[in-house]
């Protein structure tokens, strides 16, 4: 297995120091003696303690935009794609729960111009999963519903897996991804 970047060692530990002890409670010096270098070499990486957080961010929502559209393209019927996009996101958040901790509790600590583009980006995600549910009434696979509230509902319940869920727990993130799509899916159906 390669060994990671310098820069990502430095992202590693950013992630762990903001999600166990919050950005504002971390210090650029706290990040470097992490991995056990100097500020001034931290910076070499990084402008930032603020661009450390805009790059974890990024990459949290640029990777579930790439994966919602990957099943939206998908040639299967809107059923289908939900419940793959149900199941991806609770697996998803479930694998990477210190940045997801991050994404959810960190965001006013963005620059309003960076608030600004990932909000746009979170906008892109929720239009994607509303049209497959769109699709779906269409189809006549659903029941008619307010598809962004129903949008927004399906994220929120994905999202909040960051709070409880459990590596060793009862269930593996897949089960509970299964659950709960099945739970929106009966809950569609005409």
């Amino acid at each position: 297995m390669a060994r990671p970047s310098r820069k990502g060692e430095v992202l590693q530990a950013a992630i762990a120091l903001f999600s166990r002890q919050g950005y504002h409670a971390t210090s650029v010096r706290d990040i470097a003696e992490a991995v056990g270098m100097s500020k001034a070499g931290l910076y070499s990486s990084f402008s930032s303690k603020e661009a450390l957080l805009e790059d974890i961010y990024y990459s949290i929502i640029d990777d579930m935009l790439v994966r919602v559209h990957e099943i939206a393209d998908r040639d299967s019927t809107p059923a289908e794609k939900l419940r793959a996009a149900i199941i991806w996101q609770v697996r998803g958040t479930a694998e990477r729960i210190p940045e997801m901790t991050i994404f959810y509790r960190e965001r006013h600590h963005l620059s309003p111009a960076a608030s600004e583009r990932i909000a746009e980006k979170r906008r892109q995600y929720e239009l994607v999963m509303e049209s497959i549910i769109a699709d779906g009434m269409t189809a006549g696979d659903f029941r008619s519903v307010d598809v962004k509230v129903t949008a927004f509902g399906i994220a929120g319940m994905c999202a909040w897996t960051y709070r409880w869920y459990q590596e060793d727990g009862r269930l593996s993130a897949r089960d509970v991804g299964i659950l709960y799509a099945d739970l929106v899916l009966h809950g569609l159906t005409p």
